[in-house]
């Protein structure tokens, strides 16, 4: 009986941040990564916390293996493992809270990354921008010129507005030498 494995293959490249859990009067550090779309995590490995060849460290580093994996096939996020993990209440203040440290992994895969307001910002203006919206402030580099693509409204401005950005770098046109 073969059975076809719904696991994904993540990118070569992918965006990753480093995060600062505590447990148990314990700081360690994960670092998080990233389906293409920025949003999503897929896979979380131990960095850093406790002693080297501890057993919390092994274990730790164990558990964040086995989530990548269970991250990483269709249909599973760490919402819904996250749903699944007993809670504990704080004795001095009675708010809720992760029952273990699997649960405190999964409650810290749920939150955003840092980057997602900047990227749904972006994605809203991108937006604008396709529905011809003036104030998205994507206009601005469409100069007008010979042609089409330097008409704002026309169909090739968006191209054009493009093709313009990416000739210069952060800090300013591009040098010969940087083209390459």
């Amino acid at each position: 009986m073969s059975k076809t494995s719904g696991r994904r293959r993540l990118p070569n490249r992918r965006f990753c941040e480093t995060r600062k859990l505590t447990w148990r009067e314990r700081t360690i550090y994960v670092n998080v990564g990233y389906d293409e779309d920025g949003l999503e995590p897929r896979e979380v490995f131990y960095a850093d916390g406790y002693r080297s060849g501890a057993d919390m460290e092994a274990l730790v580093s164990d558990l964040c293996i086995a989530i990548s994996v269970m991250l990483q096939h269709d249909g599973v996020t760490a919402a819904t493992l996250r749903k699944s993990m007993g809670v504990a209440f704080d004795l001095v203040t009675g708010d809720p809270m992760p029952a273990s440290i699997l649960g405190l992994l999964l409650e810290e895969l749920s939150r955003p990354p840092v980057w997602a307001s900047a990227l749904a910002q972006a994605e809203a203006r991108e937006a604008a921008a396709a529905d011809g919206n003036e104030n998205s402030g994507a206009g601005a580099l469409d100069r007008p010129g010979s042609g089409e693509a330097g008409r704002p409204g026309t169909p090739g401005s968006a191209k054009a507005t493009r093709q313009q950005a990416e000739d210069h770098g952060p800090v300013g046109p591009a040098t010969e030498e940087e083209r390459g």
